[in-house]
């Protein structure tokens, strides 16, 4: 247990509570230390407390405050039990100005997995806590991951729905992924129900189904967690009222990303309740957040259309059965692109064209950016595109049912291209499929003459994409390399491909 609080002490911490600015909280704290009352309780509540304030004041008066706290940390830091080391990680976690955080951080958390008689076992609570302070700071800390994973294990019940979130958040965010999904495994067994599901706010849910994501993509998901997360997904769908728009671009990505790899996820019932609130907190989206709900809502609508349809569908076809209100999701969210267009990154713009042509939708804010970015190339940075955001962005010039010409982008898009020297299957067979149909052929060919497409490295590639790159090959009327590797990878995985498939 932690010492009892002196009465002096309590007044100075009342005293820091009052304090607003990082230079009030720093004089506070010399006058603690030159008085000799300072002690680690009051230590812990200023680290916290300058965290909180350290938005309203002058930068560099928040840094010099840091570093105060920082170099009294030798004298307090192994006085403070788990509940101060915890709130103290969190803190620094959160933190935009302490500089060195990250070693800072790193002692703090050898300091709580060290075992003491007095404080007994690290509980829960404290270890998800830390788990989110190392996973935000991107701080590895196997040796905690495995005692939050192990603690789960042993009594997954003790887990709130605080707990929960911030466990999955920090297994999917430091890429503990296999640890990841013992936890969940564990928590799903625990605490499918319909009791449970209520305590989770808005926040929680959508870090949660994010996190589950992105743990799914190491193996396939248990029964339970199936359960669980469909559970949670249409919880969600029942409050959807209440989440921010960081909390909506979490939870349909999440969802969208759950059913590309075969989970099954209420995401139509999920996509109309969000799609009000998507409308009414448009103008307080970022970039990114706008962007993956266009990639969330497009990749949905189209996985959903064709289970049901149970065939391919054409892109007039899925745009005429999009779910009711998506287009006015989507032109909102457009909007709210174009407002923003000089802070898009090459993923931003990538994903909004990639939406637009995948679901066909044309509406104004659709026109108007790709109207504005195709002549005038300078408002997004090409220069910065990486190969997957080049080929996304080419595939959506050539498959959008927008009319205008995209030659000035295109020749900016294959300038870029020249200098990216790795490639992915998908990125490069998407990449010189999109170059061809566009009529940029004097692009195309060099990009697959300096790809090193060898006979072991074509075999690696997915059937969709071969198929994708021998039809480029023959509308390029390429009948050297790489032809003839192409032909005999194909010929060795005839059996798996299927009718349309064979038919490009």
């Amino acid at each position: 247990m932690t010492a009892p609080i002196k009465p002096e002490h309590k007044r100075l911490t009342s005293r820091l509570h009052g304090c607003h600015r990082a230079s009030d909280i720093a004089g506070l704290m010399r006058t603690a230390r030159d008085s000799n009352r300072l002690d680690g309780v009051l230590w812990a509540a200023a680290v916290q407390r300058m965290s909180a304030v350290e938005k309203r004041g002058n930068t560099e008066a928040v840094r010099q405050g840091w570093e105060l706290l920082m170099a009294m940390s030798e004298t307090h830091l192994v006085t403070l039990g788990h509940r101060e080391l915890a709130v103290i990680a969190v803190a620094i976690a959160k933190s935009k100005h302490a500089k060195g955080k990250e070693r800072f951080l790193e002692e703090v958390l050898q300091m709580a997995l060290i075992p003491k008689s007095e404080h007994g076992l690290l509980s829960i609570r404290h270890l998800a806590n830390l788990s989110w302070a190392a996973a935000s700071t991107k701080l590895s800390a196997p040796k905690l991951f495995e005692a939050a994973a192990g603690a789960v294990g042993n009594s997954p019940g003790l887990c709130n729905s605080r707990d929960v979130s911030q466990l999955l958040w920090a297994f999917g965010r430091a890429s503990h992924s296999q640890l990841g999904l013992d936890v969940l495994e564990n928590l799903a067994k625990e605490h499918v129900s319909s009791q449970f599901l209520p305590s989770f706010g808005d926040h929680d849910m959508a870090a949660s189904v994010w996190a589950i994501a992105v743990l799914a993509s190491q193996r396939s998901l248990e029964e339970k967690s199936r359960r669980f997360i469909w559970e949670l997904a249409a919880h969600a769908t029942a409050r959807s009222s209440e989440f921010s728009p960081q909390g909506l671009s979490m939870l349909l990505w999440g969802t969208a990303t759950l059913l590309s790899r075969g989970v099954d996820m209420p995401s139509a019932a999920l996509t109309t309740a969000c799609g009000p609130q998507i409308v009414a907190l448009a103008s307080k989206f970022t970039p990114q957040g706008a962007a993956n709900i266009l990639w969330s809502l497009s990749t949905m609508a189209k996985i959903d259309h064709e289970k049901a349809a149970g065939e391919m569908l054409s892109f007039e076809e899925l745009s005429a059965r999009m779910l009711p209100g998506q287009h006015a999701v989507m032109e909102a969210l457009l909007d709210r692109i174009l407002k923003k267009i000089f802070e898009c990154n090459g993923q931003d713009i990538a994903n909004s064209l990639w939406a637009v042509a995948n679901t066909s939708h044309l509406g104004p804010s659709a026109v108007m950016l790709f109207d504005q970015i195709t002549q005038n190339p300078d408002v997004v940075p090409v220069h910065l595109f990486s190969a997957q955001e080049c080929a996304n962005s080419l595939w959506a010039l050539a498959r959008s049912r927008w009319k205008g010409d995209p030659h000035l982008l295109v020749l900016r898009i294959a300038s870029r291209m020249e200098a990216l020297n790795e490639w992915d299957e998908q990125s490069l067979s998407t990449a010189v499929w999109a170059l061809a149909v566009l009529g940029h052929r004097h692009a195309a060919l060099p990009l697959l003459a300096n790809s090193r497409l060898e006979l072991h490295h074509l075999r690696t590639f997915p059937a969709t994409s071969m198929c994708m790159l021998a039809w480029t090959c023959g509308m390029l009327n390429i009948q050297g390399y790489p032809v003839p590797g192409l032909v005999v990878a194909l010929q060795s995985r005839v059996q798996d491909l299927s009718i349309s498939q064979l038919a490009v």
